[in-house]
């Protein structure tokens, strides 16, 4: 076999079809969401469900480390720095709706 017999025989063909009534191509909207803000609406839901319990679990493994730790300074520090990083995640996972809500009110008025 050749080279190019390889390839075709990995590589399949497509032909365009033409979809709807009358000839006139029609490209169904595959999100659920209509508008940008609905879809904003949605991705936040989303960031909601997964980061909020990512949240407590970090929370709790930062207090088990403060149990862990039991007066050693080095291992408190590394306990102070989970936490702090874990506040810092909370505070971007809530402040998403704050962020959703800007982007809203920008768009609207754009649209206007």
């Amino acid at each position: 076999m050749k080279i190019l017999d390889y390839f075709n025989f990995f590589v399949t063909k497509v032909y365009a079809q033409i979809a709807g009534e009358g000839g006139n191509f029609v490209i169904k909207n595959p999100l659920k969401s209509e508008t940008l803000a609905a879809l904003t609406a949605e991705i936040l839901k989303l960031v909601y469900q997964v980061g909020l319990p990512i949240v407590v679990v970090m929370i709790v493994y930062s207090g088990f480390l403060y149990v862990k730790a039991r007066g050693n300074p080095s291992e408190i520090s590394a306990a102070h720095t989970a936490i702090k990083y874990t506040l810092i995640g909370t505070a971007i996972v809530l402040g998403a709706s704050v962020i959703s809500i800007i982007i809203k009110g920008t768009i609207e008025s754009l649209a206007k």
